[in-house]
């Protein structure tokens, strides 16, 4: 029974990745039975310039890869924590390094990876799904709401670039477009009244990031921010990036 299991998925995987475009019927219904122990939900981390980053409360594992990364000057464009305590790493185009997340997503990153696609981003929900972003606006999504899926396929269909997707504390997401549009369902109203006002003002929307209890920070141009409701240490590091005319790639808090 169980190599029966072993072989029905490995031929659902390979269907999957064998199809050109990712869109809502990649979705399954069912969650993964990978249960690490829980992340500490006060963590966050920043990374800017060519190799420079901040950390705080981040898993152990994922802090050693930050520097040893440094040290050997590579730059990382991104990082996403998961609920259970895992973490996905991307380096470059397509490089990536993970921890204590599923085998599918693994296996996911490494067929990306392989196919020599650019690899944009990596988000997770707070119950364990997730969305990779590849190239201009493909996507791979497993356990996330029909909302979601809808979002992404018609940006897809309407050849706009998916720049990054962010998913709130309490269900909602935020997906950032082309130069400064968005799509979002759920998030806090500050964070989309502030979406609204740099959209109006033409301004580049880079990213979004959502921390616990309503906090978030919007990435705009090449160091601008707006952040509302995140730890003070976040806040300061923020500016003083900002103050040192550093570019603020990224910003990630652990769930």
């Amino acid at each position: 029974m169980k190599k029966l299991v072993a072989q029905l998925i490995s031929f659902i995987l390979l269907m999957v990745f064998i199809s050109p475009a990712f869109g809502g019927n990649r979705q399954s219904a069912s969650r993964a039975r990978y249960e690490p122990p829980p992340a500490d939900p006060t963590g966050w981390s920043i990374f800017c310039g060519n190799n420079t980053f901040w950390t705080n409360d981040v898993p152990s594992e994922a802090l050693k890869k930050y520097w040893e990364y440094h040290r050997g000057g590579e730059q990382i464009k991104s990082v996403s924590y998961s609920p259970f305590g895992g973490v996905v790493i991307l380096r470059g185009r397509n490089g990536y390094c993970v921890r204590n997340v599923s085998a599918e997503l693994i296996a996911v990153l490494s067929t990306f990876n392989e196919r020599k696609q650019e690899i944009k981003a990596v988000s997770f929900t707070p119950s364990g799904g997730y969305v990779v972003l590849v190239d201009r606006n493909g996507f791979y999504a497993r356990n996330v709401s029909p909302s979601v899926i809808k979002a992404l396929d018609e940006a897809r269909r309407a050849g706009e670039e998916i720049k990054s997707i962010a998913f709130s504390s309490f269900g909602g997401f935020a997906i950032i477009k082309n130069r400064n549009d968005f799509t979002t369902n759920n998030i806090p109203r500050a964070a989309l009244a502030k979406l609204w006002e740099f959209y109006r003002a033409g301004e580049e929307i880079k990213s979004i990031a959502f921390a616990k209890d309503d906090g978030f920070v919007i990435l705009r141009g090449l160091n601008g921010f707006w952040a509302e409701n995140i730890p003070q240490s976040a806040l300061s590091k923020l500016w003083e990036f900002h103050g040192r005319s550093l570019e603020i790639k990224s910003v990630s808090f652990v769930f």
